[in-house]
């Protein structure tokens, strides 16, 4: 269930964020000054840096969700231009910036009418953003973790511009990042400086049960077995939007099955709602929609291998996972983009015949 951040949680937020932009730590500090902060109520550690106008962005601060929020940054630090929609599929992060009146939700202007705050041009901007998932405003206890983080990086901050050794730019994957660690200690909160250990990522998705698994191998052994290899992708379709049972908005992906022997589409299948629990499932209808069942199955990246790993191998069929499959994974990109352009078009056709119908 959803709880919105109290007016106290408003405020406090609100102030703090007035505060680093009087401040402005990235005249001094740029999105590498990493500062990891402990939330003493989940014991998770975030990772905040603050990002300034320089960087080609509206100036705020971010805090990086633990080792797959680093990750999904550091994908972005090695790439160039990657398109917005694109980096939802990669950030995991709560955020602090500014924007415009208009990109405010109704709660959120509802809100700061009752606290009385005014703005004119620059309002602030809270929002999370999970892997897949479109931004949306911040819950009470993600309001928390950001204004705890937000605090403690702007007292790092003013620290860092007195003692420069105090925080080194960040370059590497196994270093250590500067931390302070929140201890509750009756009704206060105790910080103390750190260190944190960026963790390796474990990719992790839905599974399916042994009798389901049983049922699978015993249709699959009915049809004939081939030599052949394929390829399995799992694009984005950056130019759609799905909604999830909760109403959250989300970026759909495909499941594409490419035969590597002409790079021919075996199967592509569209998923938004309940993806987590029916793209397992349609491994085995990938896997059924050829002549032949394939002797082997190559992913090249950390999801699919992750999507397909366990699933296939216990369907008797070999996985392996490879450095990169340019044509291969251009061939899943553009199958997706087709499918994509089709039902961008049929929606548009039904939207002008009922605006037909209606005049």
């Amino acid at each position: 269930m959803f709880i919105p951040p109290s007016n106290e949680m408003w405020r406090a937020l609100i102030e703090t964020w007035s505060r680093m932009n009087h401040d402005e730590p990235w005249k001094w500090l740029d999105e590498f000054h990493l500062i990891g902060v402990e939330d003493p109520f989940s014991g998770d550690t975030g990772i905040g840096h603050f990002i300034g106008p320089e960087q080609g962005t509206v100036p705020g601060f971010e805090l990086m969700l633990g080792s797959q929020g680093l990750a999904g940054q550091i994908a972005l630090w090695n790439r160039s231009g990657v398109d917005p929609v694109e980096q939802m599929t990669v950030r995991s992060s709560l955020s602090a910036s500014t924007s415009k009146r208009s990109a405010l939700d109704r709660k959120e202007l509802e809100a700061i009418k009752r606290l009385r705050f005014k703005f004119q041009g620059d309002w602030p901007w809270f929002r999370n953003q999970y892997p897949g998932f479109y931004p949306s405003r911040l819950d009470f206890e993600e309001a928390r973790t950001l204004l705890l983080a937000m605090d403690q990086a702007l007292d790092v901050a003013r620290r860092a511009k007195k003692d420069h050794d105090l925080i080194d730019r960040w370059h590497d994957v196994e270093r250590p990042i500067f931390t302070r660690k929140g201890k509750i200690e009756g009704e206060r909160i105790v910080w103390e400086d750190g260190w944190w250990q960026p963790q390796p990522v474990i990719t992790e998705v839905s599974t399916l049960p042994d009798e389901l698994i049983k049922s699978f191998r015993e249709a699959m052994g009915k049809k004939p077995r081939g030599n052949g290899t394929w390829f399995l992708g799992c694009p984005y379709l950056l130019n759609m939007v799905a909604e999830d049972r909760q109403g959250k908005l989300r970026v759909p992906r495909v499941v594409a099955f490419i035969d590597l022997d002409g790079l021919g589409t075996v199967m592509l299948r569209a998923f938004g709602k309940d993806m987590d629990v029916l793209m397992p499932l349609s491994l085995v209808d990938g896997l059924m929609a050829g002549k032949e069942v394939p002797r082997e199955l190559v992913v090249s990246d950390d999801f699919s291998e992750a999507l397909a790993s366990d699933i296939v191998q216990r369907l008797g069929i070999e996985v392996r996972r490879v450095g990169g499959l340019p044509e291969a994974e251009s061939a899943a990109k553009n199958a997706a983009l087709e499918f994509e352009r089709a039902q961008i078009e049929a929606n548009e056709s039904k939207s002008a015949a009922r605006s037909k119908r209606a005049r």
